[in-house]
């Protein structure tokens, strides 16, 4: 994950498409990515909905049925 927005991100939603919620927080209670931040994350191949929020909770950027078959890169930017 590449955050180019001008806001950190404090919390981070990757949840299996099959979900009917948002899962936990990927970030947890502490962390953020800031902006200009680089962040790998692991996951299984499979298909996923992400959300990312601000510290204040606004929407950053959202994105779903994404197919992590693959290697991807998700840029969030204003």
């Amino acid at each position: 994950m590449v955050n180019d927005s001008y806001n950190d991100i404090c919390t981070l939603y990757i949840s299996p498409v099959e979900a009917d919620i948002w899962e936990d927080n990927w970030l947890g209670e502490k962390d953020h990515i800031l902006s200009g931040e680089r962040r790998v994350f692991y996951l299984e191949s499979s298909v996923y909905d992400l959300q990312a929020l601000g510290c204040d909770d606004s929407l950053l950027a959202d994105e779903y049925d994404v197919d992590f078959s693959e290697s991807k890169i998700w840029t969030i930017s204003e």
